[in-house]
């Protein structure tokens, strides 16, 4: 007993210095007046209907100014200078910050806060201390509304996000003026990389939110744990902001680094954080709707039979094929307008695609070209293998910023991918089926999860039909769920590939449509006349000059075959005599229709 009150006593211990060690980077506090340790993270609770003030004593005396920064996953927060709060020098929003000079022997500096609220908010405090040497984010604003604003501006839509920030500035000396924002020297200096940080898939949770944002508040953590998706230097055709590919309900979080090139220091903006719809007005839903678990199950399915049967049913796979590509050319060509509500292109896609994949099949019944049929097989597979390069990095090069360069190298990685196994259209055939089928097999779990993966086909959709998209760089999240569903992508694919070319081995490389197989029993019953009757003396004579004996010995395999067992005859071999060659099951003994 007393070994196990003494390990309890440890254990109590233990826990107390675990706590302690985690108070040392980040406390609570809450009241009308609360102290902010710099350089460390603080949650404090802001009164409703109350304001309150934030103080930071005992600033380093070679600190020139610093920047405070608030983070509330869903309320705004007035963050201001003045008690006043005036338009000049507050900021409000569910991330505010602001720029304070520290002039000398001003070790005290105060900022008043008040929340938009009925109820009290909780929120992330973080203050960072800079030199005169650091770069001085926002100090060459000329669009917000204060005179140094560090802010990141963020823009949504259902598709994209657009951060947009200001030029910085060199910081000065107490007394000194600032140097003109046009100056060269300033504009070569500083160069600015915007990251991002995405949260988990399906997590709207204000704990998993706060943890976020505490990964991305001073220069060092941004730059470490974010996804660079934009670096520019200040210049005459610059632009400080850019556009990202976002989806709603997808938490992300935005961060800015402001490097001084000449002496190697930097600063980072005011954190920034979006879900790309209105956590507020509760519209943004992460759980999967019922139309959408249709859509998983079907697709399921489908991908199911391309991997493994896509080549042993080739007409099914054929109407599969060509229902998705009619489908989608018509979706993407009814886009263009901009007109046409989303329901009306649905449905029309869907209808060419039903009518176009019906007349491709009795394309094939018709002419039996098995390089025609896979070249539609292989565009669809060469869709998603370029939408693939697209989603990489190669795909956020500014070269693709216009919609003629993008349009014009998707197509011709399409075509490539197409044409090159186009001389071995059975190879093409299968190899388009697994790729097409592992995708739509993992749609499976793609779709409740909100993988990533789905991107890979939606982005490059949506650069196609929505105006204004083209130029949006590439970025999405790479968690444990993505990782594992992009590396079961091309595993599954293989296996695919492997599994039919092992099963097809023996057969023809495509099927025979009864058309064919008819004009061969033509063919086989006027081979028949070949063979002359005797000449009334026992001697019989084959209109190619051989004797009687050759002709008595051909008669009973020509005269006592049918038709039926001509196919019989086909796949098993028979041997001719004479000049006539063996008629195997090979690639040579296909009617050239099929070769």
């Amino acid at each position: 007993m007393e070994m196990r009150a003494e390990n309890g006593v440890r254990s109590l211990r233990m826990l107390e210095v675990l706590f302690a060690f985690l108070l040392v980077r980040t406390s609570y506090t809450s009241g009308l007046e609360m102290t902010l340790v710099p350089g460390h993270e603080t949650f404090v609770t802001i009164p409703a209907n109350e304001n309150c003030t934030l103080k930071v004593e005992k600033t380093h005396n070679s600190t020139r100014f610093m920047v405070i920064q608030l983070h509330s996953q869903i309320e705004e927060i007035s963050l201001s200078s003045s008690p006043t709060f005036s338009h000049s020098t507050t900021k409000t929003g569910s991330s505010a910050g602001l720029v304070t000079m520290v002039s000398n022997g001003n070790h005290s500096i105060v900022w008043y806060v008040s929340a938009n609220s009925t109820e009290n908010v909780t929120a992330l405090a973080h203050v960072e201390l800079y030199t005169v040497d650091d770069p001085l984010p926002g100090g060459c604003n000329q669009v917000f509304n204060m005179e140094l604003d560090p802010s990141i501006q963020l823009d949504y839509s259902d598709h994209w996000t657009k951060a947009w920030f200001q030029w910085s500035n060199f910081a000065t000396a107490d007394g000194e003026l600032p140097l003109d924002c046009e100056s060269p020297v300033l504009q070569t200096a500083l160069e600015y990389k915007v990251y991002v940080l995405f949260m988990d898939q399906k997590n709207l949770h204000a704990d998993h939110f706060f943890s976020s944002v505490q990964k991305m508040l001073t220069p060092g953590q941004v730059s470490s744990n974010g996804f660079e998706v934009f670096s520019v230097t200040d210049g005459p055709n610059a632009v400080s902001q850019v556009k990202v590919i976002s989806r709603s309900g997808q938490g992300a979080v935005y961060g800015v680094v402001v490097t001084r090139k000449d002496l190697g220091t930097n600063a980072a903006y005011i954190t920034s954080v979006t879900y790309a719809c209105d956590l507020k007005s509760g519209n943004c839903s992460v759980e999967s709707t019922a139309l959408e678990i249709v859509v998983a199950v079907v697709a399921g399915f489908l991908g199911a039979f391309l991997l493994l049967l896509g080549h042993r049913y080739f007409k099914i796979s054929q109407l599969v094929f060509a229902f998705s590509f009619f489908c989608l050319l018509t979706y993407i060509l009814m886009s263009v307008p901009h007109t046409a509500s989303e329901a009306v292109k649905l449905a029309v896609s869907a209808c060419v695609g039903i009518v176009g994949a019906c007349l491709w099949l009795g394309l094939w019944y018709l002419l039996a070209l098995p390089i025609l049929s896979v070249f539609l097989v292989g565009l669809c597979a060469g869709y998603l293998v370029s939408a693939t390069l697209f989603f990489t990095p190669f795909g956020n090069l500014d070269w693709w910023s216009t919609e003629l360069n993008y349009s014009m190298s998707f197509t011709c990685v399409l075509l490539l991918f197409t044409v090159v196994l186009m001389a071995y259209s059975k190879v093409l055939n299968i190899l388009s089926c697994g790729i097409v089928g592992a995708f739509l097999l993992l749609m499976v779990a793609t779709i409740p999860l909100r993988s990533s993966l789905l991107l890979v086909f939606l982005n490059s959709v949506h650069r196609q039909t929505i105006s204004g998209l083209v130029d949006a760089k590439t970025a999405v999240p790479y968690h444990t769920q993505d990782i594992i569903l992009f590396t079961a992508w091309p595993l599954l694919t293989i296996v695919g590939a492997v599994f039919q070319t092992y099963r097809e081995r023996n057969r023809e490389p495509f099927p025979i449509p009864p058309r064919i197989v008819r004009k061969r029993q033509q063919m086989w019953q006027s081979a028949r006349y070949l063979v002359e009757e005797d000449d009334g003396e026992g001697e019989g004579y084959r209109r190619d000059g051989a004797s009687s004996d050759t002709a008595d010995e051909r008669r009973p395999l020509i005269t006592n075959t049918s038709p039926e067992a001509y196919e019989s005859i086909h796949k098993t071999g028979a041997r001719r005599t004479g000049r006539e060659r063996e008629i195997t099951n090979s690639p040579d003994s296909v009617s050239p229709l099929l070769q």
